[in-house]
């Protein structure tokens, strides 16, 4: 038998999955799901409001679309490599 755990992800306005049903309402709503432009993150900026770190909201030049960045290396290295795509 699997045991399925649900834990809350972020702080205070985050997805929060408790249940099966959320995982799964998550996942029709395109959650986790797609490629490119289309692309919707499981973990966006907002899931870490108590958080003192930096946060980076970038267009990527490869995908069109918004990649968050949560800290300030991942935000060079992001440059980096999007920049090198090209």
């Amino acid at each position: 038998m699997i045991s399925l755990r649900f834990i809350e992800v972020g702080m205070s306005r985050g997805r929060r999955f408790t249940s099966l049903e959320s995982y799964e309402k998550a996942l029709k709503e395109g959650v986790g799901v797609g490629s490119g432009e289309f692309y919707q993150p499981w973990l966006r900026p907002q899931n870490f409001t108590g958080s003192t770190g930096n946060r980076s909201a970038i267009l990527g030049l490869k995908t069109f679309r918004q990649h968050n960045m949560l800290s300030g290396i991942e935000t060079e290295f992001f440059y980096l490599a999007d920049s090198m795509m090209q």
